[in-house]
């Protein structure tokens, strides 16, 4: 990693934090407390990872009722950003989430696979590489993933699965892909199938009823965000392992 790489992560932090702050404004009370009754079902009794988890989806991906985002306002409010920092900022508009098989560690980074869009990501944590001895190779992580230049870096909290856990982390790719289709177009070769498939079921192919699937929707409510939580459970050894995968999708317009 060079030393302007490493300035850029270490600045990455520092903005992420002080957009949290940004977002505790009282000015953002109402919108929150509205955000958080609509996708918060059951928050009585949630862990400190899932409310850091609605928070970064408020923050980075909630439209409020002016039709823009908290991240998109906090730039605004920094107009002594340079211009990498303001695209970078508002690059985390655009998460990538789900679940992730490890492959391998990278000198300071993590190397995971995303079970939705088949794509490779080079992680990093802005706390540094010690949170990565936790996620060995070929265990799974459920986290959200915003650019940092030519890299990744975690957004929120991470849920680790261990390798013998992968039913669930498949199991909630297949969901996240079925409600939305548009995590697993990032993939460039899947959003060329996708069209193959829709050109074959023109021509009454009989081959075309993945995508039909692919292109079904969640709950779309006003605010034009999707929520959806699911819930896996699988048995391991006589265990019970519940896991649950929150979402929050918006529909961001690039500024």
């Amino acid at each position: 990693m060079s030393m302007s790489d490493a300035a850029l992560l270490r600045r990455a932090g520092d903005l992420k934090g002080e957009l949290v702050a940004f977002s505790q404004q009282p000015r953002y009370d109402r919108a929150a407390s509205s955000f958080l009754a609509q996708y918060g079902n059951g928050l009585e009794d949630a862990d400190e990872q899932r409310w850091m988890l609605l928070w970064d989806c408020f923050i980075l991906e909630h439209r409020l009722a002016n039709g823009r985002t908290v991240v998109e306002q906090f730039v605004d409010a920094r107009p002594d950003l340079p211009e990498v920092e303001r695209e970078m900022v508002l690059g985390w508009r655009d998460v990538v989430q789900g679940p992730f098989e490890v492959q391998r560690k990278d000198g300071s980074a993590l190397v995971v696979e995303s079970l939705v869009d088949d794509l490779t990501y080079r992680v990093r944590s802005n706390m540094g590489p010690a949170v990565f001895k936790q996620m060995p190779r070929r265990s799974f992580i459920i986290a959200r993933l915003v650019a940092v230049g030519d890299e990744w870096m975690l957004s929120g909290p991470v849920q680790i699965l261990r390798g013998s856990e992968r039913d669930i982390a498949y199991q909630l790719a297949l969901d996240m892909s079925l409600r939305t289709p548009q995590a697993v177009f990032r993939n460039p070769e899947k959003l060329a199938q996708a069209w193959e498939h829709q050109r074959a079921d023109r021509h009454g192919s009989s081959s075309s009823s993945a995508p039909t699937c692919w292109w079904s929707r969640g709950t779309r409510h006003k605010s034009g965000s999707t929520a959806t939580t699911r819930t896996a459970v699988t048995r391991f050894s006589g265990r019970t392992r519940r896991t649950s995968l929150l979402r929050c999708r918006c529909r961001c317009r690039r500024m």
